[in-house]
């Protein structure tokens, strides 16, 4: 492509003028004008050379130029209202559209790349007409203005426009892109020129060197054929020099506006036409004391040359609102007059992770436009990490850097109970995609170890979740380098890190900080375990933010998650048999006076009466006892005041119930069948047990007396333990209970039951609901040595 140096702004539009009007709509562009006036502090624009896919350059002589108004009566509204003629024949992947407004000079560069690129365009007087059309339209939309116009307001409803919300998700109220949006602007018009005459030199190309500065070192990048990167204590001035000349340039660290930090050196975005600020700009210290902030060398942004940049740190790109610093102290504006002809930034204050830049490198490296590619990393990024989607594109983002890789592999996809299973099998790919029918923001990727994938095989591997507008979404599946000839099966799900055992881990320590010094009585072993949970539980919490991408994470969460929830079952089951064995002695035991009177940090906080004793259907007595250090741990204690039933239970979990016949007969077994509840909506463990008051010192027998329990989320199971007493046993009463210990938590249930040593002793009570008042079960009728109706008295 051959450049044609134009001084002022009434050439450059006769130039742009002549082009279009003598390429008709068709033919290749071999001469581009280019906007250099004479007092410009920048170097020449590259002449006379063309960059062919395979980087190798060639001259061309310009075609003959047709008769053209002269300089001093063209203007860029002639030029406008001449253009008439359709564009080029669409063709390329990037086709869309082109739209601006304000100043008519700046329209004159637009026209040219829309031109040049086969795409529609339009110009306004004023943004709200432009408003109106980017909503109508449809495929990558390039909004080219001054860049002071270009203000926050118009950059949110420019977005707004062109989003959409992502359904049933926690995050609905973030608009999230879907469409391409670039912004064709640069500080001056000059430089604009130039973006627009580097965009055509170099969109045939593909990227060759790519350079990677990151001040901390990335999650899963490394150098590959093409990036090289220079990574923390390796990351200074010199060794950016000495780096191959870069075509793409990432970044990530620590900046602002006008410097990048490359450890004690820096990357300094200063202009080179810089001439002096207005009197109300801010500058940094280099002006006024002649010092820079960093004590290193400094390297100029345009000394690399890069033709694209994608850079993360703060406040590196603010379009239309006051910066930090003057326009002319702006590492993305200046970057432009190095010839890149698309900057990629985050538009703020950059609070994400380094994934970012890997997703997106893949995403470049699969083929993708550069403005595809940022528009399907905002859409993932609320879900991916802290922020919203916030990374622009300056320039053009309809440019493709790589080619699209051969890719290869099988694919198998099959729905589960709980979600979608996906093998791949000899899979050859810079990433994997699944495609999902409906989104949700829970959604969690877990490699599946079942022999065809283990550990040893498999690469670091990420994922990113995006949705789409139709409601569905598309999983992305990638690792640091290609994956090739790899075989993997993953489950996608929605449990969260460390699914229900997580859970179980945090329920656990609420129940051990509110009963701390009751269960260290029962279970000296505990205390060695409480540093463990709590590590545990803390390490869940910061993998549940790295499992938003890393499947690894997840593993690893699941399965020490795992690891902890079974040191909570062996002491529930160990609790379970305390509880058992302390009421089967002659030691008293009650739980909630013990909260009462020995603990001491619970207190009662409330009376009520319930209707709904689970036996007899009368009123039931109640209060609650809550944990004045720990509020969210309480107890509540329900009484019968027909049966006497006695229900002691923390706040979350339902008390257990017993059936069972009320009246043994010496040397028969009768079973006892505890039946429990999760409420919950999760799966929870625990261990349940039966036994009755005093059963050693009256020859009580229960086998077996603890029960391992496992309750889906919602579910119910029952339980059964037969219950014997000895021969010669008097007439008695007694209290037979149910134990439930889940994730260190107690229930107990209490209900009386009857020893009759001759047939007919024993009245049965009113109000089981199992067989009812009236006879025994040997036909006989009832003495009266019993109550009819006991009142058993409090646990």
């Amino acid at each position: 492509m051959r450049a044609t140096i134009v001084e002022t702004v009434g050439e450059y539009a006769r130039e742009v003028g002549a082009l279009l009007s003598e390429l008709g709509g068709a033919g290749p562009m071999l001469d581009f004008p280019v906007l250099h006036p004479r007092t410009s502090l920048l170097p020449p624009p590259e002449a006379n050379t063309e960059q062919t896919a395979d980087g190798s350059e060639r001259g061309d002589a310009p075609p003959p130029r047709q008769p053209w108004p002269p300089v001093a009566d063209c203007r860029a509204a002639d030029v406008m209202r001449w253009r008439g003629a359709p564009p080029r024949a669409p063709g390329h992947p990037g086709t869309g559209t082109v739209l601006g407004f304000g100043d008519a000079d700046w329209a004159l560069p637009a026209m040219l790349h829309a031109h040049a690129d086969g795409r529609t365009f339009a110009w306004y007087d004023d943004v709200a007409d432009l408003l109106t059309a980017a909503a109508r339209g449809s495929g990558p939309l390039t909004v080219c203005a001054p860049p002071q116009r270009l203000t926050r307001d118009v950059q949110q409803a420019l977005e707004d426009a062109l989003s959409f919300r992502a359904a049933g998700s926690e995050l609905a109220a973030i608009g999230l892109p879907a469409r391409p949006l670039s912004y064709l602007t640069a500080r001056t018009l000059p430089i604009l020129s130039r973006v627009v005459a580097a965009h055509q030199r170099h969109r045939a190309a593909r990227t060759r060197t790519a350079l990677g500065l990151f001040a901390e070192r990335m999650t899963g990048v490394g150098d590959d054929e093409v990036l090289t990167c220079l990574v923390e204590e390796k990351l200074d001035g010199d060794a950016v020099r000495a780096a191959p000349a870069p075509e793409l340039l990432m970044m990530w660290g620590h900046s602002r506006e006008d410097l990048f930090h490359l450890g004690r050196d820096g990357l300094c975005g200063r202009s080179l036409e810089y001439g002096g600020a207005a009197p109300d700009a801010f500058v940094p210290s280099c002006v006024v004391d002649g010092g820079c902030v960093k004590p290193g060398g400094l390297v100029q942004v345009q000394e690399l040359g890069a033709h694209t940049l994608v850079m993360g740190g703060c406040n590196i790109l603010r379009l239309g609102d006051r910066g930090l610093f003057a326009p002319e102290f702006s590492l993305a504006f200046s970057a432009q007059e190095g010839g890149a002809s698309a900057v990629v930034t985050a538009s703020g204050v950059v609070m994400g992770s380094p994934i970012e830049f890997l997703f997106l490198y893949r995403l470049l490296r699969g083929g993708l436009p550069i403005g595809e590619a940022v528009r399907v990393l905002n859409a993932a990024l609320p879900f991916l990490g802290p922020d919203a989607p916030s990374y622009q594109v300056l320039g053009e983002g309809d440019r493709v850097l790589f080619d699209p890789p051969r890719d290869r592999g099988e694919r198998r996809c099959t729905e589960t109970a709980d979600g979608v299973r996906a093998e791949f099998r000899g899979v050859h790919a810079e990433y994997l995609t699944i495609d999902l029918p409906r989104f949700d923001d829970a959604l969690q990727v877990r490699v599946v170890e079942d022999g065809t994938s283990t550990d040893a095989r498999l690469p670091e591997l990420y994922f990113a979740a995006v949705p789409t507008p139709a409601g569905g979404a598309t999983v992305y599946l990638y690792g640091p380098r290609r994956l090739e000839d790899a075989d993997l099966t993953v489950r996608l799900d929605l449990r969260r890190p460390g699914a229900d055992a997580a859970a179980a881990v945090a329920s656990a320590m609420t129940t051990h900080q509110a009963y701390a010094r009751l269960l260290r009585a029962y279970q000296p072993k505990l205390k060695n375990q409480e540093q463990e949970w709590r590590s545990t539980a803390a390490y869940l919490v910061r993998q549940a933010t790295k499992a938003r991408y890393d499947v690894r994470a997840c593993a690893e969460a699941d399965r020490r998650a795992e690891a902890a929830e079974a040191a909570v079952h062996a002491i529930d089951r160990d609790l379970c048999r305390h509880y058992v064995e302390r009421a089967a002695s002659q030691r008293g035991f009650t739980f909630h006076e013990q909260c009462l009177f020995e603990d001491g940090t619970f207190t009662v906080a409330e009376h009520f009466v319930d209707s709904a004793c689970p036996y007899c259907g009368d009123q039931v007595l109640g209060r609650v006892v809550r944990s004045q250090p720990v509020p969210a741990a309480e107890r509540r204690i329900g009484i019968c005041r027909t049966c006497g039933t006695i229900g002691d239970r923390p706040a979350r979990i339902p008390a257990p119930t017993l059936h069972l016949d009320p009246v043994l007969r010496p040397g028969q077994a009768r079973p006892v069948t505890l039946e429990l509840h999760n409420p919950e909506d999760r799966r929870v463990r625990g261990w349940a047990g039966i036994t009755v008051r005093r059963a050693r010192q009256f020859g009580y027998v229960i086998e077996p007396a603890l029960h391992e329990v496992v309750l889906e989320p919602g579910g119910r199971q029952t339980v059964t333990s037969l219950l014997s007493t000895t021969g010669g046993k008097p007439n008695d009463a007694e209290f037979l209970r149910g134990y439930w210990s889940c994730e260190l938590a107690v229930a107990v249930a209490q209900r009386t039951i009857w020893t009759a040593s001759r047939p007919g002793a024993v009245r049965r009570p009113t109000g089981d609901l199992l067989h009812g008042p009236g006879t025994g079960d040997d036909g006989l009728a009832g003495s009266d040595d019993m109550p009819n109706s006991p009142t058993a008295p409090a646990l």
